[in-house]
This record gives C-alpha cells, structure tokens and sequence, in this order.
C-alpha cells in the first residue's frame, strides 16, 4: 500500500461525499476479514490441509488484527485505510508507523450516503450486528445532541451537581465553604 494512494481515497471521500463504484467492491470483501472473528485454531479438516492454505489463513489473521489496531487508533480515518490496503499487504503492514504518522489527521466529515454504502454493505456480508462494526458506525456518524436531550442537561439540577461533585464543600462566588450541621 502506498501513502499515496491512501491520501487519495481520503480525499475523493471528502471531495466526493460517497463511495466511488470502483471501492464498494473493496468493501465487501473486506468487511467479513475486518469484523468477523478469527481467534483460536480452525476446526480440524477432514484431510490434511496444505501449506498455502496454512500461510493463507495466517494472513488472513494477521490482517484482521492490523486491521482491528488501525480501528482502535484511527477509527475517523479508518474507511480510508480499508478500501486503500488490501489483506494481503495490511498482513505485512507496519501498523504502529502508521497510526503514528496519521495521528494528527482530522477526520473525513461523511454524509448519509457513504452510511448507507457501509451499512449495505455490512448487511450483505453479515457483519452489520457485530459489536466493534456498531461501535465504529457509532464514531463515524455520532447523533447530535438535540431537542429534549439538550434540554435535559442545560436543566440539570445544579444543587444535584453541587452535592455530586464537591460532598460537603459548597462553592460560594469567592471559594469554597465546609457547609455541615449546625452551620448558621
């Protein structure tokens, strides 16, 4: 994977606002490595297996964790390094160097449509109920807070707040005051 082609992707998200066709195709078949789950050993095959398939299965391992370690360390900037590197190449991939070097990137700001695009695709692959899958989709597309919810925290009751945060003490304009029984 290069950089490179990295930035590119980024910057056609943001340009574009959507999924280009040519990366859906990268999505689904990426999706199933990133969130279904490959810990523990496979169940043993009825015929000895052969080593590329041993090699393949191990690639494919490695990649899920690099993977799930981007996820963890850059889940804004996360879409881009999917449809940018493939399993193969994120199985060999410096994930540290990365995630630190893109550390300071401010997140892609997506609409709906690139939603519906994950969320499809997620769907198609069964991956759309996994708990890490839902919690990324939660990062990318965070509600606001709005309406009665706000409302419900500008009218918090801030003697609640008071008595939570400071026990016995009370802020009083000029500092704090023990406030106990038999104060007058």
């Amino acid at each position: 994977m290069s950089i490179k082609n990295f930035h590119k992707i980024s910057r056609q998200l943001v340009d574009h606002q959507r999924i280009p066709l040519e990366y859906e195709g990268r999505l689904d078949e990426r999706l199933p490595v990133i969130f279904r789950d490959v810990r523990g050993r496979r169940p043993p095959a009825p015929a000895a297996r052969r080593p590329a398939e041993h090699s393949a299965y191990s690639r494919l391992r490695k990649a899920h964790f690099n993977y799930q370690e981007v996820l963890c360390h850059l889940p804004h900037c996360f879409l881009a390094f999917v449809l940018a590197v493939s399993p193969r190449v994120c199985s060999g991939f410096n994930v540290l160097q990365f995630t630190r070097s893109h550390k300071q990137e401010y997140p892609a700001i997506l609409n709906k449509d690139i939603k519906r695009t994950i969320e499809d695709s997620a769907k198609r692959q069964e991956v759309d109920d996994h708990p890490k899958f839902l919690q990324w989709m939660n990062l990318l597309f965070e509600v606001p807070c709005v309406g009665a919810q706000a409302a419900l925290f500008r009218a918090a009751d801030l003697v609640a707040l008071h008595g939570f945060f400071w026990g016995p003490y009370l802020y009083c304009g000029d500092g704090f005051a023990k406030t106990g029984r038999g104060e007058k």
